[in-house]
């Protein structure tokens, strides 16, 4: 997080798929974050604690469905797209339509092999990748987060 913190502000737009304190995290740092929730009493709890910049929507988990097209449902453009919720590889198909120019997706445990086609996907559309590998907390093995990006982007990587 220390990475992007210092890279973050309050011109910014959000999508986020999959929600929690990572939402009220970003809500602190950003314009606005909208935000997908499969999960109902997730949501709910969410849901109660967000901010007046925060836009949660719950939808119902169905693969290549209306979870991962909720953010095209939302008919704006945003700048940081996190992808941490359900059905990655899909959304990060249906994200990509929905970044403003110089936007940036945020693909969460990006090792795991599941999620290879989406970041095949998003190289193939002429994103870099960079690569930040660590331990996080409750698990006991690395974890890889990715951030997808191109030349002159919202985050100045």
């Amino acid at each position: 997080m220390t990475f992007i913190d210092k890279r973050l502000n309050k011109t910014l737009d959000l999508f986020e798929y999959g929600s929690g304190n990572s939402t009220l995290w970003y809500a602190q740092r950003l314009n606005s974050v909208d935000a997908v929730e499969h999960h109902y009493q997730w949501y709910q709890y969410v849901n109660a604690k967000k901010p007046a910049n925060v836009q949660l929507y719950h939808v119902p988990l169905d693969y290549n469905g209306k979870y991962c097209r909720a953010i095209g449902a939302t008919q704006k453009k945003y700048d940081v797209v996190i992808v941490d919720g359900r059905d990655r590889n899909h959304c990060v198909e249906e994200c990509f339509k929905s970044l403003k120019p110089g936007g940036v997706i945020i693909l969460d445990n990006s090792e795991r092999e599941a999620y290879q086609k989406g970041i095949l996907f998003l190289q193939e559309q002429g994103f870099k990748h960079l690569v930040f590998e660590g331990m996080t907390p409750v698990i006991t093995h690395t974890t890889v987060t990715s951030l997808f990006y191109k030349a002159d982007n919202c985050l100045g990587v």
